[in-house]
């Protein structure tokens, strides 16, 4: 996919606000212009009504004589008043309608780019989760989306005013008086560079503010979502001291950037009240000299204070784009990795026969073959176990038959349909798994279980359940199906939400099924329940039992045993428990362990 530059990319974001946009440089002139008519009507006033000086100016002159002249407008001072109110009325309203404007467009962008970012990540390969940290990519959805925000929030505005301000207000003091409008000038350029360069400057505490939040979010996220582990280590302690001194390196880094930014609004407050004070210091000369009216004067002065502070904060407008075109890029990044593909592919019926030959695999990052040349074959309908200790593969294989990986060689068939040509979507829709960490969301227990099949009734819902063996746990609680699971399922034991996580995939009925070590947390006893449950329910599903234990194995049609990448051994239980290896050692190992007889030699 072909990275957009920055500005097509925030025309995408705006979509049909783009309109808005208009009205919104429309309203932000508007309002500049009756700003800046304001000190003129009050020169006005104060030259040609309090000072009764002979109008020169055509324009004025005009305005005057369509307001009854200008003897009548100083004996009726109200209409001078009223003009000021109604255009103080009128920039009210301009700038009413450019703050909603403000809002509603940069809202908007803000919307329109979490829709497209979280779209996006519900797409994304499984890789690029396991290569990712969470923390950064909440951050990258929040804090740089929010960067952005800030610019349609005010920014794009504010510049427009700026410019535009300054443009008009120079014209006009031009037209009045030339030295004195170098004058009022002369130290823009120190006040706008200034801002430029310092703002360039802070850009690494900016990043260094947001790294620091970043880690700090990580850190939040990862001891909220193992409070029980930190709990059952007496680790509060040790986890709120590694806190503190995560957030002590927040608190340090923008302690930096404030003392950064309190120099940096001391240093231009003294330079722009010095321009209004060359000003003011020269307009009082020139009238005492006569060069210059008092109208005029007011003019000069109100049009330097109008200016220096837009100027300033246009300085910083400037320099905080290069923050915006780093967020933009960043979140570019996220939108241009390629998605997975799930649709291309063929589409056939599965029944569920599997055939493994010579498969090998390793990880990106991987030095080593997880698995070695993994051979073997699965009949429709058959319950296999595949078993071996952490780090054979046994999860690797797994990820291959779901697509979720590719493999590097070997060809796995599934009905004799290579797997790399089968649709990812149709394979998922057909391949049920129960993983080894259940994940349940802060909802319902039905909403749970219905997550595969939202369409499926209170009967299908309570044979789901009852093969789990968690009926009588559901029937125990007080609001039964409609009882809240919390967040991740922490309101229920390992063993039920394992459970739970069994009847969500079992309801979908798919004709292949596997456990990814997910009976691990139920007692033997259960375990057992479960099997039979599913051998009698589903005769005609392939069923694969990741396992380390051997009693979750027993039952199985055919066994095979993984070691190192490679199956080493295969058989019934009865077979392989009189052959020497691996599979008869964890059987004579758990036996013992279960009769509390083995001891370490």
């Amino acid at each position: 996919m072909e990275k957009q530059s920055r500005l097509s990319f925030l025309l995408e974001m705006l979509d049909k606000e783009i309109y808005k946009l208009f009205a919104l440089l429309v309203f932000t002139l508007g309002y500049v212009l009756l700003i800046l008519i304001q000190p003129i009507i009050f020169g006005f006033l104060i030259d040609n009504v309090v000072n009764r000086e002979v109008i020169t100016n055509n324009f004025l002159n005009n305005i005057a004589q369509g307001l009854g002249g200008i003897d009548f407008i100083r004996h009726n001072l109200w209409i001078g008043a009223l003009l000021i109110i109604s255009v103080t009325f009128l920039s009210g309203i301009m700038i009413f309608s450019r703050s909603r404007l403000n809002g509603i467009i940069s809202e908007r962008v803000a919307k329109n780019i979490k829709d497209k970012m979280y779209h996006h990540f519900m797409y994304l390969p499984y890789s690029f989760y396991v290569t990712s940290k969470t923390g950064e990519l909440i951050q990258r959805s929040t804090s740089d989306v929010d960067m952005i925000r800030k610019v349609f929030a005010g920014q794009i505005s504010e510049f427009i005013y700026a410019t535009s301000m300054v443009l008009m207000a120079l014209l006009i003091m031009i037209s009045k008086d030339v030295r004195l409008a170098l004058i009022a000038v002369s130290l823009f350029p120190i006040i706008f560079i200034f801002a430029i360069i310092f703002f360039k400057r802070v850009q690494k505490d900016f990043l260094e503010l947001e790294e620091a939040e970043s880690l700090m979010t990580n850190k939040i996220q990862e001891n909220l979502g193992a409070a029980r582990v930190v709990k059952a280590f007496n680790r509060e302690v040790y986890e709120s001291e590694q806190f503190e001194v995560v957030n002590d390196n927040h608190r340090i880094s923008g302690k930096k950037l404030i003392k950064s930014l309190a120099y940096y609004w001391g240093i231009s407050d003294v330079i722009c009240l010095t321009s209004i004070l060359m000003v003011l210091s020269f307009s009082v000369f020139k009238v005492l000299n006569n060069e210059l009216t008092i109208g005029d004067a007011f003019i000069f002065v109100s049009y330097t204070s109008m200016i220096v502070w837009p100027l300033r904060h246009l300085g910083r407008i400037i320099a905080d784009l290069g923050k915006v075109s780093v967020s933009i890029d960043r979140i570019q990044n996220i939108l241009h990795t390629p998605l997975e593909d799930l649709e291309s592919g063929i589409t056939p019926k599965i029944k569920g026969d599997i055939e493994i030959k010579n498969v090998k695999f390793k990880y990106a990052d991987g030095k080593d073959h997880v698995l070695n040349g993994v051979n073997l074959k699965i009949k429709k309908g058959e319950t296999v176990a595949i078993l071996g200790p952490t780090g054979s593969g046994k999860s690797s294989l797994v990820h291959l038959i779901l697509g979720l990986y590719d493999y590097d060689s070997g060809s796995i068939k599934i009905d004799g349909n290579e797997l790399r040509n089968i649709s990812k979507k149709h394979l998922r829709d057909n391949v049920s798994i129960v993983l080894q960490e259940p994940f349940l969301f802060s909802k319902t227990i039905k909403d749970n279980i219905v997550i595969a099949k939202p369409n499926a009734n209170i009967e299908q819902i309570k044979h789901a359940v009852r093969i789990a063996n968690i009926d009588q746990v559901i029937g125990s609680f007080d609001l039964g199906y409609d009882t809240m699971v919390g967040e991740r399922g922490t309101t229920l034991s390992g063993g039920q939400q394992q459970r739970m996580a069994i009847a969500r995939t079992v309801i979908n009925n798919s004709p292949i099924l596997i456990f990814d070590d997910s009976l691990s947390a139920v007692d033997t006893e259960t375990d057992a329940s479960i099997r039979k449950q599913l051998k009698q329910a589903s005769k005609d599903t392939t069923t694969i039992i990741i396992t380390q234990r051997v009693s979750s194995s027993i039952s199985a049609d055919k066994i095979f045993v993984l070691e190192k990448g490679l199956i080493t051994q295969a058989g019934t239980h009865t077979q392989l428990i009189s052959k020497p290896g691996l599979y008869q050692r964890i059987n004579e190992i758990q036996s013992r362990l279960e009769l509390g007889e083995y001891s370490e030699k």
